[in-house]
């Protein structure tokens, strides 16, 4: 199943989304993706798209927070690390 939308306001905001169901039964899932614009009281022009799928949601945007970047001593030691083993998740029929 896929869906489609785009919206156009009057005041100038838009909206634009897709999705695209992945898998079947419990394995199914949903891939979506789309961008938004408006601009706020104070005049600011926003944009931001985003994905949402198996890797979560990830919304991308000038406006947004971001981290403060890694500390070097801390990025050199991250490939030195055990890896992670992936949890064992039990399906039921």
């Amino acid at each position: 199943m896929k869906y489609e939308i785009s919206y156009a306001g009057s005041d100038g905001t838009t909206r634009e989304e897709s999705n695209v169901q992945k898998g079947s039964g419990y394995e199914a899932g949903n891939a979506n993706q789309g961008s938004s614009y408006w601009i706020t009281p104070e005049g600011q022009k926003i944009t931001i798209t985003w994905a949402a799928d198996d890797g979560g949601y990830r919304p991308v945007g000038d406006h947004l927070p971001t981290p403060p970047p890694i500390p070097k001593e801390i990025a050199e030691m991250l490939p030195l690390l055990p890896k992670l083993e992936e949890p064992a998740y039990k399906s039921y029929p």
